[in-house]
């Protein structure tokens, strides 16, 4: 009878602990899942914003919407951005911006991330990088953006 407590005992903390780990990976998957939901509704929403860019105006407007608000919510220092003159990508036409900010290379990341995941409607056609030794956000990064932008009619080749 004592046996049979003592494996009754061991079972039972056996599994306490399995449904312990169960219980944090369930907390772990459940987080994964809420960020990939909040990346897809992200990237959903730029392009949504993209696609009905219809000049090299709203375009910009756009582009800059969204990369504003991404530079604010991860706390990168915008500096300045500025209208380039718009170009073509075949039969397409593209906006540029370049836009001027501080940030570490963690920021940078990110922003990159953000922009590789814009399905290639936002692109960096030209990325220049300086580091200041000795501070918080030591990179001062000059950044152009070209965003697609499809024009009345054209729907490409």
């Amino acid at each position: 009878m004592k046996a049979e407590l003592k494996d009754m005992d061991i079972r039972l903390t056996e599994m306490s602990m399995k449904q312990a780990r169960l219980k944090k990976k369930i907390q772990r998957l459940s987080q994964k899942i809420k960020e990939a939901r909040a990346k897809a509704a992200r990237q959903q929403r730029i392009i949504r914003m993209l696609e009905l860019a219809k000049d090299a105006e709203s375009a910009n407007a756009a582009a800059q919407a969204v990369i504003q608000d991404f530079l604010e919510t991860n706390g990168i220092t915008l500096i300045s951005y500025r209208e380039v003159s718009a170009g073509k990508w075949e039969d397409y036409g593209v906006a540029r911006m370049e836009f001027r900010f501080k940030t570490n290379t963690a920021g940078l990341a990110k922003l990159l991330k953000l922009l590789q995941d814009s399905k290639d409607l936002m692109r960096v056609e030209s990325l220049t990088v300086s580091y200041r030794r000795g501070r918080e956000a030591g990179l001062q990064v000059l950044m152009r953006v070209g965003t697609l932008f499809f024009k009345a009619g054209n729907t490409g080749k």
